[in-house]
C-alpha cells in the first residue's frame, strides 16, 4: 500500500513539474526612439543631475516604472547629439525629479465596502535647467528654467500591468511637454542647430 501511494505521489510531483506557469509581462520600456535625433554645434551634449531626493521622506518615485529624472536622461540622449566640433556646450540640469502619491478616498459605500473605494493621486515635480552654448557663439545664453508639476490620478484597484502601463503614457506625455520646452531653448539660440 505505501509503495503504491509513494508511486502516485511520485507521478503527481512529476506532473506537476512539468506545469509551466506564465510570468507576468515585462515592465513597458520607455526608450523615446520616436524623437528623432537632433545634431547640435556642440563639443558636448550632457544631463547633469543637481538634485537630492534623500531628504524627501515623501518622494515615492522609485515606484514608478522608471524615475522622471530617468526618463529625462533616456529621452535626452537619443534626441540632443553633440556634434563633436568647436567649443559649444548642451548642458540639461535636471534640478528638480520628485514623485509624491497620497490616497483620495472615494464616497461610494459599495467600494468602501469592498475595500477598493480609494485613488492614488501622483504628483510629479520636475524641474530642469537648460543651457545652449552654441559653438563660436561669443556672448553668454542664459538658461532656460522648465518646471513641470503634473498629476496622475490611478484608481488603487488598477492591476500592476495597468499601473505600469499608465505610469508610462504619462511619462510620454510629460516628456513630449519636455521636448516642446526645450526645443523652443534651442531655436532660441543662435546657431546651435547644424
Amino acid at each position: 500500500m505505501k509503495k503504491i501511494l509513494l508511486g502516485a505521489a511520485a507521478v503527481a510531483l512529476l506532473g506537476a513539474g512539468a506545469c509551466t506557469i506564465n510570468g507576468a509581462k515585462p515592465a513597458p520600456q520607455l526608450s523615446f526612439a520616436n524623437y528623432q535625433p537632433v545634431t547640435l554645434n556642440v563639443m558636448s551634449a550632457d544631463v547633469v543631475e543637481s538634485f537630492n531626493n534623500a531628504n524627501d521622506a515623501q518622494d515615492v518615485s522609485s515606484q514608478f516604472v522608471i524615475t522622471p529624472a530617468e526618463a529625462v536622461r533616456r529621452y535626452a540622449g537619443n534626441r540632443w547629439k553633440a556634434s563633436g566640433s568647436g567649443d559649444g556646450t548642451f548642458t540639461i540640469v535636471i534640478e528638480d525629479s520628485r514623485v509624491h502619491v497620497r490616497q483620495i478616498p472615494q464616497n461610494n459605500k459599495v467600494l468602501k465596502w469592498a475595500d477598493a473605494g480609494t485613488e492614488d493621486e501622483y504628483h510629479v515635480y520636475l524641474g530642469l535647467r537648460v543651457t545652449p552654448q552654441p559653438s563660436g557663439f561669443n556672448g553668454r545664453m542664459g538658461p532656460t528654467t522648465i518646471k513641470m508639476d503634473r498629476t496622475l490620478v490611478m484608481p488603487s484597484s488598477v492591476t500592476l500591468e495597468e499601473r505600469e502601463m499608465r505610469q508610462v503614457a504619462f511619462l510620454e506625455k510629460l516628456i513630449a511637454d519636455v521636448d516642446v520646452r526645450i526645443n523652443d531653448a534651442v531655436n532660441a539660440a543662435p546657431a546651435i542647430r547644424n
